[in-house]
Order: C-alpha cells, then structure tokens, then sequence
C-alpha cells in the first residue's frame, strides 16, 4: 500500500490554528493600539493582524509560536544510514518536542498494509529538528508482500513542535519579547486593513540635508519581513531565539 505522492520533507497535514499568544488584555501594555471596544469592524481586524503577524513570526523563527502537531513525508533515510540501524532524518521545523508516529509504506503496486509505530524513534537535536527513526519503525520484512521489495519507501512522520506553554508564559524574557513583536508589526499589519498609511520607512535615511543635497542611511537588510527598519528591527530582537543549523539531513525545505 502506498500514499499519494512523493518527496523528502514534503508537508502532509499541520494545524493552522493561531496560538493566541498576545491577549486582548495585553495589547495596551505591548503597544498594539486599535480601539476595538469601538467597533466589530476594527476587532475582527485585531484578529487578522494577529494572526497574519502570528504566520509570519513563526516563518522567521522557523518553529511554532505554541504546541503544534505536523506530519511530513519523507523518502525511506536506508539510504542514509551512518552506522547500521540508524537512519537520521532533519524536520523542516525547529524545536521539537515529540516525535508523535512514524507511518512507514512499501513500493508502489504493493499489496502490503500500511503500518504506524510508535517509540520507534527518538530526538536527536530537538533545537535543530535532527531525529532519527530506527530499524524497529520497520518490523515487516515484507515476507508476505507479493512485491519483491525489501524495505519501507515512504515514511510520515508526524510530530509537535513549538514553544512551550512555560516557554511563552507572559512572565518569562522569551514571552515577553515575542509578545512585544507581535504587538508592534500586528500594528503596522491593523493600520494596512483600514488603508492607513504606513508608520514606518523602507529608505533607511536617518538624516538629510537640502543644501546641495546629502543623507545618512541607516543600514538595513531585505529580510522576510520586508527591509523596512521595523522589519529589521523585529529580525534583530527574535534573533537570539532564532536555532542555526550547521548540519543538514534528508531535505531541510
């Protein structure tokens, strides 16, 4: 039996539901100003903001801003193997937390079942994403397959990411920074929907001068973001919570 498709660290199925980090009690003493007492206009377009601000925070950080489940599909790592029985695989997210189920299928035209595992598999480096599935995630060894194949092909692998509720607690410097950074590009993202102009620059100049005319730019960067000196700015303080990868296994996306 086999899935529909193929790829290495393809995306199967995620939960799409924003984490909610910033409380409507919070957006005053973070700075996200939007008058949605006034209006349920302006308090479904908080709720955008925040979560367009959410989607795009998690994209920078590479990881889910709270406990998400996600499963990817993988080509069988056999291939891979560093010593035997060891196949490791790097997720394309950060800051894993379990490794949930580890699906394994056969070749295609096989008439063998699909079978999912669990405790098969362990975290390597959570920071990083980097696990690695052992030879147990496949116990079948296809004798009563009328295939002729003698492994898995395919494997999804389903696990939660994220920050942890401790992790994002509004009393802590990680939940209190993101919290801050929410609050101020969900600003700039609330001023959009009402076609308000923009409260930050993309130029960069710090200072001019009109007489024969001069200027002093601030350095800034296209980011992900945008190259604003919000943009920037916002890069720079997450930062530190960012994970750098120095090694790649099997289709970091």
């Amino acid at each position: 039996m086999s899935p529909d498709g193929s790829g290495t660290g393809t995306p199967v199925s995620g939960d799409s539901t924003p984490c909610a980090i910033l409380d409507t009690s919070e957006y005053i003493t973070y700075g996200f100003v939007t008058g949605t007492s006034q209006s349920t206009l302006l308090t479904t377009q908080a709720a955008i903001a925040l979560t367009i601000t959410e989607d795009a925070m998690q994209g920078l950080l590479g990881t889910a801003l709270c406990p998400t489940e996600e499963t990817e599909r993988f080509t069988w790592p056999g291939y891979q193997i560093w010593r035997a029985g060891e196949h490791p695989i790097q997720l394309s997210k950060d800051r894993i937390i379990s490794v949930d189920t580890v699906t394994t299928y056969h070749e295609d035209g096989c008439d063998c079942e699909t079978t999912t595992y669990t405790g098969c598999s362990y975290i390597k480096d959570a920071d990083a994403g980097i696990i690695e599935i052992r030879d147990d995630c496949w116990a079948d060894d296809c004798a009563g397959c009328h295939c002729g194949c003698s492994g898995a092909f395919m494997t999804d692998i389903t696990y939660t990411h994220g920050f942890t509720a401790a992790e994002m607690a509004s009393t802590t410097s990680d939940g209190r920074t993101i919290r801050f950074w929410i609050a101020q590009w969900a600003q700039e993202v609330f001023n959009a929907l009402q076609g308000l102009p923009s409260a930050v620059t993309t130029t960069g100049v710090l200072a001019w001068a009109s007489m024969n005319y001069s200027e002093r730019k601030a350095v800034v960067k296209d980011t992900m973001l945008g190259s604003s000196e919000l943009a920037n700015a916002m890069v720079k303080g997450l930062r530190r919570l960012n994970v750098k990868r120095a090694i790649k296994f099997g289709g970091r996306r």
